[in-house]
């Protein structure tokens, strides 16, 4: 092999690995922005968790009767499962935390009714069915716990009687397309509900095809125009 060949022989050889590193860091780049928006989700149902903390002491039975069936009523229509949503109030330190939890079907759920009914007796068993599905981070890839916030802020709001519109910033982020539609019709549904006004901010089409109104921002030469679409 001549030297030209050898040189030529070498540069490919760097090419291939320049390459391959590039791929490396797109890749690594993609896991990292995905593990961001997975904090994002989980440092909003967090803040919303402590707001619950901080707000509802003494409201532990009339924050669950409102707030359980409806949570529960938006998991089941918008990911078509039975899946039952559940506030626990725990005591930890001499202080009251809140735990949400989201039983898997039907049969867990009906397990869960039936030990509450005899609660000094299943006291263990209760426990460990809630620390087995305490854990909802990343049901549906992260969806879950997005879903839990946007509706739970909702909620929250009516709860406090908080009034004004409700903005939501790219809502559905971590919620797969298959679903977005389906999270926009619930809220609609909500905003209705409520006759709450509710502004969603998203580059999603699935979530902008349930409002009533949908205005584009288009931006042409650091110059923002606004559309009804």
């Amino acid at each position: 092999m001549t030297i030209d060949e050898k040189v030529l022989s070498l540069n490919n050889k760097i090419y291939r690995l320049v390459g391959i590193r590039d791929s490396l860091k797109k890749d690594l780049k993609s896991v990292l922005d995905d593990i961001s928006e997975k904090e994002k989700d989980l440092s909003i149902l967090s803040k919303v968790k402590r707001l619950f903390e901080v707000f509802i002491k003494g409201m532990e039975v009339q924050s669950k009767k409102y707030i359980e069936p409806i949570v529960t009523e938006a998991l089941h229509f918008i990911f078509n499962q039975n899946l039952y949503f559940h506030i626990v109030f725990v005591n930890r330190r001499n202080q009251i935390e809140v735990d949400f939890v989201v039983l898997p079907n039907l049969e867990k759920e009906t397990l869960y009714q039936e030990y509450l009914k005899d609660f000094e007796n299943y006291k263990e068993e209760i426990e460990e069915m809630l620390s087995n599905y305490s854990d909802i981070a990343f049901l549906y890839g992260g969806a879950v716990s997005e879903v839990l916030g946007l509706i739970l802020r909702f909620l929250f709001a009516e709860l406090l009687k908080i009034e004004g519109p409700i903005i939501l910033d790219e809502p559905t982020s971590s919620v797969h397309e298959e679903y977005a539609n389906r999270v926009g019709i619930f809220i609609k549904s909500l905003s209705e509900r409520f006759n709450r006004q509710v502004i969603f901010v998203t580059h999603s089409q699935a979530l902008a095809s349930s409002a009533n109104k949908v205005y584009e921002v288009i931006k042409d030469n650091d110059v923002s125009t606004i559309k009804e679409l």
